[in-house]
């Protein structure tokens, strides 16, 4: 079995102002990706995620060396192998479909992880039945690749990236065909097989749970250009704007949208339905840069209190509207003066549909958003 320990062949990942622009068939200008910095430390474990056309795979693509960028760099440490071949950078491309030798068996297809010359042929043989057997293979090892599920196809290319020992370990969504028992064990391995290889990681994925398990960093891709680039943690509690608050997160975050109103000297955020006031709030002070006088606010699910009774303060009167419920937690859709929030609920309370309760949007709990650039502030 293959131990832990150092990589020699692992390198640091920098990107330099990558941009990749097409030409659409009507000759438009298509950007793809646009301007993106960003560094991978060496072993480190750098999850990529956006909703689809936001330019993680192209990303990943370019790092890889599959494409070529329209302007940027891409270096592995501190040699820049945007010219280089894919081949040449020792580095291991897992695709969404495991693309296995069709004409090989599965043991063959493990066995083409080897470099030449390296190991004997019965330490080569017995790293390949214990791979084989721990990704519960090995009584397909005389399969051909057509024989095996889906899920079983990613095993073996699991299985063969941790042979080969890259230094560079490159994920494009391996997990998002697979059925969710099969991803879940499936992305256990992933996080085993870094730890084991220690190579430097860079996972694409549309999903921000699978971004969150599996990554150190966890960079976020909108439209082409760089978000967010933090730990899981900050990237939920301090997103840099409000497509990434809103992406980040489920159920997503709320947001409200209101105007800065002054009444004898105090200022007070005031969000309206129509001629309704739905809620006012203390505007974050002045230090933090706020000079417009339209603000958003954004709320998460968990972080609106809720109460059976709503009659006395702070507490506004809501109808649930909607009533989801998943495993041990339910969330309850509300109506609030006319607008729509996500409230997490109490299962214990066995609440029906038209209840009226009690919520409050504790100024402490909120994130603050500039209404016309989406901006976090503060």
């Amino acid at each position: 079995m293959v131990v832990n320990g150092a990589n020699d062949d692992a390198k640091e990942i920098r990107v330099e102002r990558l941009t990749k622009s097409y030409r659409g068939r009507a000759g438009q200008r298509i950007t793809a990706l646009e301007g993106v910095d960003l560094v991978v430390s060496r072993g480190e474990s750098l999850a990529v995620v956006g909703p689809s056309g936001s330019g993680k795979t192209t990303l990943l693509r370019l790092v890889a060396g599959l494409e070529e960028p329209t302007s940027g760099q891409v270096r592995y440490g501190n040699r820049a192998v945007t010219a280089i071949r894919p081949e040449q950078r020792r580095i291991h491309f897992l695709f969404q479909d495991a693309p296995l030798y069709p004409s090989l068996t599965v043991e063959k297809n493990l066995a083409m992880a080897y470099r030449a010359g390296r190991g004997s042929a019965e330490d080569r043989q017995a790293r390949i039945e214990g791979i084989a057997e721990r990704f519960k293979i090995r009584h397909r090892l005389k399969s051909m690749p057509e024989q095996l599920s889906r899920g079983e196809r990613q095993r073996v290319a699991l299985g063969r990236a941790l042979l080969s020992r890259p230094g560079v370990l490159l994920l494009d969504e391996p997990l998002s065909n697979l059925d969710p028992e099969t991803r879940y064990r499936l992305r256990l391995e992933i996080a085993n097989l870094r730890r084991e290889i220690s190579a430097t990681m860079v996972h694409v994925t549309h999903d921000p749970f699978e971004a969150f398990t599996l990554g150190d960093r966890v960079a976020v891709l909108n439209e082409g250009k760089l978000s967010q680039i933090d730990r899981p943690e900050s990237v939920y509690r301090a997103p840099a704007d409000r497509f990434v608050a809103g992406f980040v997160g489920f159920p997503p975050m709320n947001f409200l949208e209101g105007e800065i109103e002054e009444t004898n000297g105090n200022k007070r955020l005031v969000v309206r339905n129509g001629e309704r006031v739905v809620a006012r709030f203390q505007p974050p002070s002045e230090g933090t840069g706020v000079t417009v006088k339209r603000l958003v606010v954004g709320i998460r699910p968990e972080q609106v209190r809720v109460s059976r009774s709503p009659e006395a303060l702070p507490w506004q009167e809501a109808v649930i509207r909607r009533i989801e419920r998943f495993g041990p937690n339910e969330y309850w859709q509300v109506e609030l003066s006319g607008e729509t929030l996500v409230v997490k609920g109490d299962p214990a309370w066995r609440v029906s549909l038209a209840d009226r309760i009690g919520v409050h949007l504790k100024d402490s709990s909120l994130t603050w958003f500039a209404a016309d650039s989406g901006k976090r502030l503060g």
